[in-house]
């Protein structure tokens, strides 16, 4: 079964938080929340810029790293943006306007993301 977790990045912090996502907790105006393992007995929270935050895909890449949506992917066959498509309920990844799945090559490699990259939107 995959691990569901995400990631969000913190500006105050300057650094990704990974963990648990919960939006506009009671009081909030909005804001998104990472609850992320400290070696505690229980997890801390932080803010993290909506716009940053991305869901695991359950996928590694060839290097062992993990795959989010918003990872600027490459492979030998196919490249592009890994985004959630709800029409077929999985990971895919867009050159584009043209979608691929992830289980097309097996030699994916994450290059960056486009909260950190912004300029792979155009891609």
């Amino acid at each position: 079964m995959r691990e569901i977790k995400f990631r969000g990045y913190n500006d105050c912090a300057k650094q990704w938080f990974y963990g648990d996502l919960v939006r506009g907790l009671a009081g909030s105006t909005g804001e998104c929340f990472i609850f992320y393992d400290n070696d505690k007995t229980t997890p801390d929270k932080i803010i993290v810029d909506p716009a940053s935050v991305g869901q695991f895909t359950g996928l590694h890449d060839k290097n062992g790293k993990e795959i989010y949506e918003g990872d600027f992917i490459e492979g030998s066959k196919y490249s592009g943006i890994v985004e959630w498509q709800p029409d077929c309920a999985q990971f895919v990844g867009w050159l584009g306007d043209e979608p691929f799945g992830l289980w097309y090559d097996n030699d994916y490699e994450v290059l960056g993301n486009i909260y950190d990259n912004p300029g792979l939107k155009e891609l």
